[in-house]
């Protein structure tokens, strides 16, 4: 009872040791995020731009500084989430096998460029098109005004996609691990795949602006990584 209680003590530290570091390394890159702002800003709202000569506006005084402040953090979180892998791998490390440390090296260093490609695939191809689909409408017959968007919703609508879009990116890792945890069998995530595609496509609905095209950019990755995944198990179960 004495050994259990002093290892649970030693795990319980070396967990508050890790999630202090990764605080402190989410502070420094929200900081540094935050002192290129403008930059940051400007980079945010080229597709938009690009598509349209409109402003965005802001209709509060604290308005402007909260949205640069979440951008500011959601830049400086996606920076960091290499250096979390690296923390969660070490804290995990000893209590794995050789062959596994591999295996769980390759998942969570894996983790943190599939959420960047989310975000790629967002800001390149989901964005433009989300864009143009809704300034068509200000621009249809007899229905012509001009677009004056508010400036925290523009940016909270970028987040809340590439914050979907990059859980969605992740699906192939969730499930690999649940694999090698032995918590699902291949059999069944094979048996399950036409109810997955339903469930993608439920999902897709949920977390997208309400148009078809963004719904389908969503759902068919996901089936896609679904797929990817079953591969990668059938590899990791010869």
């Amino acid at each position: 009872m004495t050994l259990i209680r002093h290892n649970y003590k030693e795990h319980f530290y070396e967990l508050k040791k890790r999630l202090k570091l990764c605080l402190i390394f989410l502070f420094t890159a929200f900081a540094f995020s935050y002192y290129y702002k403008k930059a940051i800003s400007s980079i945010l709202l080229a597709p938009l731009l690009h598509i349209s000569n409109s402003h965005l506006i802001y209709t509060s005084l604290p308005e402007s500084f909260l949205a640069h402040l979440n951008i500011s953090f959601f830049t400086g979180f996606i920076f960091s989430l290499p250096f979390f892998s690296y923390q969660i791998y070490l804290f995990i490390t000893p209590g794995l096998y050789v062959q596994e440390k591999k295996i769980f090296k390759s998942i969570l260093f894996a983790a943190p460029f599939l959420f960047w490609i989310a975000c790629g695939f967002v800001y390149f191809i989901i964005i433009p098109i989300a864009c143009k689909f809704f300034l068509s409408f200000s621009q249809a017959e007899g229905f012509n005004v001009a677009f004056q968007g508010k400036i925290e919703e523009y940016f909270s609508l970028i987040i809340k996609l590439m914050l979907s879009f990059g859980a969605v990116f992740e699906l192939p890792v969730v499930l690999i691990i649940l694999f090698l945890l032995k918590m699902i069998t291949l059999e069944s995530m094979i048996r399950k795949r036409r109810i997955f595609i339903v469930i993608s496509f439920i999902i897709a609905g949920i977390l997208t602006p309400p148009d078809v095209v963004t719904q389908f950019m969503l759902a068919i990755p996901m089936c896609l990584l679904y797929e990817a995944a079953i591969i990668t198990c059938k590899r990791l179960d010869t």
